[in-house]
């Protein structure tokens, strides 16, 4: 009775997640119809709304690996005069580099096809050195911070970056991998195609159940402008690498000064809530549908669950908790 109890609100939480699922099934299209803010020949939104989560919706995967293996750089350091260790905690510290670099990139390239000012890419206020030096600089920072914390806290947080690492990886593998044998249509191609040629491209939908492997946009729609990216609708990318801020919910159990209820609720929520925020918004955008983006969401929240439940069997686990 008492496991019961314990495992309730996991349970309650799971039937509402598959009632949902089902109902967004069925109703999937209308929802992106009712939903989806697209104007007649645009491929990328104008909302504002939209536009903020699809610039940082993917950058919690990024930042959190980043700090993982930060993380891993100070534990690593401490084996003074190891060969091996200097050799991992200076791969790490390029990963954790990569992370920041990766975050910067993907922000800017965004912001840069908003503005309209892709030419800076290739010119002088636009340099990638630049990201390198900025990331780099972010790592020291992030390691300055990390390394005054006590040698128990550092074991507790090389924990937290174990499971953030192998959730990040494991779930964008599953995320990327469906997505290729999914081949979904993506809601805001058929409409741009629609408006641009008149033809019903609508006919492309399909629920996400149906996969179209292989499916690609074909040549004479490229050259009205429509993505290469046109059928890479189910699941979703963004949602699921802005569901990495799931991690958070490891915190309460791994530091015993976190374990309380007000912070619970907030580690929850922000855990929880951010990728539903950025799920909402990748619908608006007419990027994906309903059932796209809860997908990508659970994804991503399993993968942690069944990370954290095997860890937290291990001898690793025990030793540095």
């Amino acid at each position: 009775m008492q496991s019961v109890k314990k495992f309730l609100p996991a349970i309650i939480a799971a039937v509402l997640f598959v009632a949902v699922f089902a109902v967004c099934t069925i109703y999937d299209f209308q929802i992106s119809l009712f939903l989806a803010d697209l104007e007649d020949g645009e491929y990328l939104s104008t909302n504002i709304f939209g536009r903020i989560f699809e610039v940082i919706g993917e950058l919690p995967v990024y930042l959190f690996m980043a700090f993982a293996f930060a993380v891993l750089v100070r534990k690593f350091g401490n084996f003074k005069g190891s060969t091996l260790g200097k050799i991992v905690s200076i791969f790490c510290a390029i990963v954790a580099v990569v992370g920041y670099f990766l975050a910067l990139n993907e922000g800017l390239t965004y912001i840069f096809e908003y503005a309209k000012i892709d030419a800076l890419m290739d010119g002088v206020l636009y340099d990638e050195i630049g990201e390198v030096l900025v990331s780099a600089l972010l790592y020291f920072i992030t390691y300055k911070v990390i390394n005054k914390f006590s040698s128990k806290t550092i074991d507790r947080l090389v924990a937290f970056a174990i499971i953030i690492i192998i959730t990040a990886v494991v779930s964008q593998v599953i995320t990327k991998i469906v997505k290729v044998f999914a081949g979904r249509a993506r809601y805001r191609m058929m409409h741009l195609v629609t408006t641009l040629t008149g033809e019903d491209a609508f006919e492309l939908y399909t629920p996400w159940y149906v996969f179209n492997m292989g499916a690609k946009v074909p040549t004479e729609w490229r050259e009205l402008g429509v993505p290469s990216n046109g059928f890479n609708s189910f699941p979703s990318g963004h949602t699921s690498a802005g569901a990495t801020t799931v991690v958070l919910f490891a915190l309460p159990f791994l530091f015993a000064n976190l374990n309380n209820l007000k912070d619970k609720i907030l580690c929850y929520g922000v855990g929880a809530g951010f990728p539903l925020i950025v799920a909402v918004s990748r619908v608006v955008m007419g990027a994906h549908f309903m059932t796209d983006v809860l997908a990508g969401f659970a994804i991503t929240l399993i993968t942690y669950f069944i990370v954290v439940a095997i860890f937290k069997r291990t001898k690793i686990y025990k030793i540095l908790t």
